[in-house]
């Protein structure tokens, strides 16, 4: 068994193991990766765990009924579950909140109590980056789970946000800003054209979908910034932010950086500071 080691003073407690039978009935599915924390009523947190199956051998699914599913693959496995812990960190009760969806990796908390959940691919069924189409279902999208769900809710993707190779997300200010892992990748925000207050609200909106560029350096190296050096940046907008096929000029990267965009290498995590 493995143990965690941590600092003095400091304390953990497991709260949910891969394969565990959780309140549903359903084995708790593994890969577990980024996860958003909410207050939950008489003292509970809620957490919005992702999972981050892409379709290879032994992964445990994240099951849904059938007409809940985003994708009908049943070798589509990823999606999200939600656990309610108390005061003392023990857990009441756990189930899954979203299925159907690809390699749900990182994601980000929205101000109206929300996770939105990221698609870390861009296919179109179970083969890991397959471009051919499968069942037809597009990946590579970004998804949102209210925080108060007690059920698996309908998964409607942001379609506006962009279909790329998703990360992680962060609201700030009126904008979806939203990060790419490849080592190709551009840095984007979304500016949907009326503000959301409550879930559902980014997905049924439109809007733009626009790429950072370092003004004065087209296609500027990211990886050659100096560390604690401020640059200035404009933004640039994406024409078709739901690319068909992941090639060529038709990718929503590539038109970015057609455009002068960015390239970085790899992003991760984005978090915001101050007002929302």
């Amino acid at each position: 068994e493995a143990f965690l080691e941590l600092p003095r003073g400091f304390r953990y407690r497991i709260i949910s193991r891969e394969a565990e039978i959780m309140s549903d009935g359903n084995p708790t599915p593994g890969i577990f990766d980024g996860t958003g924390s909410f207050p939950g009523p008489r003292g509970t947190t809620i957490l919005i765990r992702n999972h981050e199956n892409r379709s290879r051998p032994n992964e445990i699914t994240v099951a849904v009924p059938a007409g809940l599913r985003y994708d009908s693959d049943l070798a589509v496995r990823g999606g999200n579950t939600k656990l309610v812990v108390d005061r003392d960190r023990q857990l009441v009760e756990s189930y899954a909140v979203l299925g159907g969806t690809h390699t749900n990796c990182a994601g980000g908390v929205t101000p109206w109590g929300s996770w939105i959940t990221c698609e870390e691919i861009f296919n179109y069924g179970s083969v890991e980056n397959n471009t051919t189409p499968g069942t037809g279902v597009p990946h590579g999208f970004a998804f949102e789970v209210p925080a108060d769900a007690t059920g698996p809710v309908r998964p409607v993707p942001i379609v506006a946000a962009g279909r790329f190779s998703h990360e992680a997300v962060a609201w700030l200010h009126g904008a979806l800003y939203e990060t790419e892992d490849r080592g190709d990748a551009a840095l984007y925000r979304y500016l949907p054209n009326r503000p959301p207050r409550e879930f559902g609200d980014l997905a049924t909106s439109g809007g733009e979908l626009q790429a950072l560029v370092v003004s004065g350096e087209p296609n500027f190296d990211a990886d050659a910034a100096t560390v604690g050096e401020t640059y200035p940046v404009e933004w640039v907008t994406i024409e078709e932010p739901n690319p068909a096929v992941e090639s060529g000029g038709q990718s929503t990267r590539a038109q970015a950086q057609a455009q002068g965009a960015a390239i970085f290498t790899r992003q991760e995590g984005i978090w915001a500071s101050g007002r929302a």
